[in-house]
């Protein structure tokens, strides 16, 4: 079962990246960028699809109980002898009636219950695609450790634009520490 409000929670929390000197194409920027909204749109879909989907199980939980009562009732009329012609049409026309509804109802219930389950497997999906591009993204960081060395370092300023200052990462770079996404 997928835990929604997990879910929820993340993608409300995420912020945005940027990918300084990273290649991106067009389309996964897109992607990236609008990840969180489709997710929180993903999630609110699901909810209301739960919603429906309840909403029509007490639907035909009515439909089952007036079905007995008209049932019990035409037992009660046959067994007291007041079975009449024109009661029995009543009856059976609500029967019809509700048989009916019931019919409708069970076929909306089964369009909703394969519209969740598709987008159940939609969200599956785009948490996989997540990890995915979570994974790519921490690999660029580990990247821009190696490529970009000092002008991307959270020391830069004090470190190596200080006159007379020795560059406190060394010269393989250990101390390293990336100074974040730039704020625009």
């Amino acid at each position: 079962m997928i835990d929604i409000e997990r879910i929820k929670a993340r993608a409300e929390a995420a912020t945005p990246i940027m990918l300084v000197g990273a290649m991106v194409s067009k389309n996964n920027a897109e992607f990236l960028k609008s990840a969180k909204g489709d997710v929180l749109a993903l999630i609110a879909e699901v909810e209301r699809l739960e919603s429906e989907k309840d909403e029509a199980r007490e639907i035909v939980k009515e439909i089952i109980a007036l079905d007995a009562k008209h049932n019990t009732t035409l037992l009660e009329i046959q067994t007291a002898g007041k079975n009449t012609i024109s009661q029995n049409k009543q009856l059976e026309s609500e029967v019809e009636q509700l048989q009916e509804k019931y019919d409708h109802l069970e076929t909306r219930y089964n369009i909703l219950f394969t519209a969740f389950n598709k987008e159940i497997a939609e969200t599956e999906r785009l948490q996989s695609e997540l990890a995915t591009v979570t994974a790519e993204r921490d690999a660029a960081v580990g990247d821009m450790k190696v490529s970009y060395k000092c002008c991307i370092c959270k020391d830069y300023e004090l470190c190596c634009k200080t006159p007379n200052m020795t560059p406190k990462c060394g010269i393989n770079y250990l101390n390293f520490k990336w100074r974040g996404e730039r704020s625009e």
